[in-house]
């Protein structure tokens, strides 16, 4: 009853375009993919870019970049260069909400004659446009670096493979057949979401069983309600701050470490946790790809199971040391998006470009490989210049020594 309530309270104060933001998780329950010839799997065209996964698409014969989530509703694209390349129609109205405490994103609601996925496609598919403009998920037009998001009303239909130590991702139309020793964890699904039962064991005193939600959009571990810690006197540390951003802009939050969590027969202990505030304790608890990667993991929507295939090694957690987030543009660079007090003083800002790091040229550094220099607890240098946002006109580069803080039981592998 609390949620109806909610949503109706939603809908009067932010009118129509609300309304039709809420019909479009349900735009395209009745496509059907259609498969050319006898096809039963197919290797997608797709890659992994930190803990994210894409797969390239074309809608109406262009060639995009989409990122693989389902935890998003519904698919959608960015107004980037190759999306206005198409000329879409804008239809409708719409305002996309999501992770963040900003504001949400304004887009618009349009039709493609056919979105085609490796040998599969969908005819006449409805999808959201958001310009990066009006999303606060940016701040530069150049952080576009993929097109949209591939959403559950594409998923549902089919079961993904994600193998990111292989680099691959497969697409079955027919229900997944596990090898041993692989662990099988029923999900349901509502509101478009995969929810799945996990055992959290917070620390060694408390123990909560809650429904979690599935979502390949997400690059973290896991996301636990903060309320649910301060509801219950919960004292975990260290806690170091944080934010991210999604479609409802940045979310400042604390990351650290529960004693562990159980999905069905499988166990793991130490897992790294972002602690995000909410009005309800039982809100946000997510798991994401940072978590999923360390398995093959299949994703069946025909059986609605999710497959966990361990990979014979010990599960790992990187930690960002260095209290930076940064994001990679369309140049190669990398550009600050969020600067943790423990940084402040080195003298970055938000907004400035990162050139070289340990004196290496950022154009030839991944989000993995960043990911992996953060987690080294050492002296880096780093070296930036100032750049307005809507230009890559870069000043007065200057480097700086820093160092990537060991916090206590922060840099340990498991």
């Amino acid at each position: 009853m609390k949620i109806w309530l909610l949503v109706t309270l939603s809908i009067v104060l932010s009118g129509c375009s609300f309304v039709r933001t809420i019909g479009m998780k349900w735009a395209n329950s009745d496509i059907e993919p259609v498969w050319q010839g006898q096809l039963h799997k197919q290797l997608l065209d797709s890659s992994f870019e930190g803990e994210k996964s894409y797969v390239n698409v074309h809608v109406n014969g262009h060639r995009l970049k989409l990122l693989i989530d389902s935890g998003a509703s519904f698919s959608m694209l960015f107004d980037t260069p190759k999306v206005n390349a198409i000329g879409l129609s804008q239809q409708a109205e719409l305002m996309i909400g999501g992770w963040g405490d900003e504001e949400v994103s304004a887009a618009y609601k349009t039709q493609v004659d056919k979105f085609t996925l490796a040998q599969v496609s969908f005819d006449n598919m409805a999808l959201a446009v958001i310009p990066t403009s009006t999303s606060k998920y940016y701040l530069r037009d150049d952080e576009a670096t993929f097109d949209g998001v591939l959403g559950h009303d594409v998923m549902r239909h089919f079961a993904w493979t994600f193998d990111k130590e292989q680099q691959t991702i497969e697409l079955s139309r027919a229900a997944y057949q596990p090898p041993l020793h692989t662990h099988a964890i029923p999900f349901s699904i509502s509101f478009s979401k995969v929810r799945l039962p996990a055992q959290f064991y917070l620390t060694d005193q408390h123990q909560v069983k809650m429904p979690i939600i599935l979502d390949t959009g997400s690059r973290h571990y896991l996301k636990l309600s903060a309320t649910y810690l301060a509801n219950h006197n919960i004292n975990i540390t260290p806690l170091v701050g944080a934010a991210d951003f999604g479609l409802s802009g940045r979310t400042k939050h604390q990351r650290g470490n529960i004693t562990s969590i159980q999905l069905g027969d499988l166990k793991v202990p130490n897992v790294k946790a972002n602690f995000i505030p909410t009005d309800e304790e039982d809100e946000l608890w997510i798991i994401g790809n940072a978590f999923l990667n360390q398995f093959v993991t299949t994703v069946d929507y025909h059986t609605s199971i999710l497959y966990l295939q361990p990979r014979g090694q010990s599960f790992k957690t990187r930690y960002n040391l260095s209290g930076l987030e940064l994001r990679k543009i369309r140049s190669g660079h990398f550009v600050v998006r969020h600067i943790a007090a423990r940084s402040a003083k080195f003298g970055l800002r938000v907004g400035d470009i990162i050139t070289r790091i340990n004196n290496q040229n950022v154009h030839s550094l991944s989000m993995d490989n960043w990911l992996d220099i953060s987690n080294s607890p050492a002296e880096h240098l780093l070296c930036w210049a100032h750049s307005a946002i809507d230009t890559l006109q870069l000043h007065s580069e200057q480097c700086n020594t820093m160092v990537f803080a060991n916090i206590i039981g922060f840099s340990e592998v498991y």
